[in-house]
């Protein structure tokens, strides 16, 4: 996923955490901090000064960018679709950091193996998704990880229900495409709405094990 979308490099480590992996933390934070010092020396500090006031300005979805925040598909998208400028951003990045502690409490694991299910991972990458705070229609190519889980989740026989899921969640980008600027992002509201699903499931299950 980072291949295609470098911003979510965060959340492995979220998941390295949840996962107590200290030898595999410590390892990705040394291989970041060599590769910031490879960046730097090949753009030099003027470099990094010029790459860091753009993803400011990104950050702020400026205009002169063509950025359009509202037309992604992610909780950036209906933070700046449903709330004005002096609440927007905070309602974003509190949202975003809600989604990632979700992630971390999905990737703790489960027995002395510490291993994730199909539908853990599923709410991770789901998540991850959502965090993302540039994602285009193009960018939705990461749709498919998620998707193959759920797709193995269901095991030979795949239920109707799931498939026209699939299919629905796949035309709900098409359908914002068409209608830009009438309708709300509705691909993060039905990607919350599989967070909410896997959520409460999590918690009659947490309940009838006590």
């Amino acid at each position: 996923l980072l291949f295609s979308k470098p911003q979510l490099v965060a959340t492995p480590f979220l998941i390295l955490l949840g996962r107590r992996r200290w030898r595999d933390l410590g390892l990705a934070l040394i291989t970041i901090a060599l590769l910031c010092l490879l960046s730097l020396a090949v753009v030099g500090f003027e470099g990094m000064r010029a790459y860091i006031d753009i993803s400011r300005r990104a950050a702020g979805g400026e205009d002169y960018l063509h950025i359009q925040p509202e037309g992604m598909h992610n909780l950036r998208a209906l933070a700046y679709f449903f709330f004005s400028p002096p609440w927007r951003d905070a309602i974003w990045w509190a949202a975003t950091i809600a989604v990632m502690a979700l992630i971390l409490v999905r990737s703790w694991g489960k027995g002395e193996a510490r291993t994730i299910s199909l539908t853990e991972w599923i709410t991770i990458l789901v998540g991850l998704i959502l965090v993302t705070p540039h994602l285009h229609s193009h960018d939705l190519l990461l749709l498919i990880v998620p998707t193959a889980y759920a797709l193995k989740w269901a095991g030979d026989t795949v239920l109707p229900l799931l498939s026209l899921a699939l299919v629905g969640i796949g035309i709900l980008p098409l359908i914002n495409t068409v209608a830009y600027s009438h309708l709300p992002p509705l691909l993060p509201i039905a990607l919350l709405m599989v967070l909410g699903a896997d959520l409460r499931h999590a918690t009659k299950h947490s309940v009838s094990s006590h």
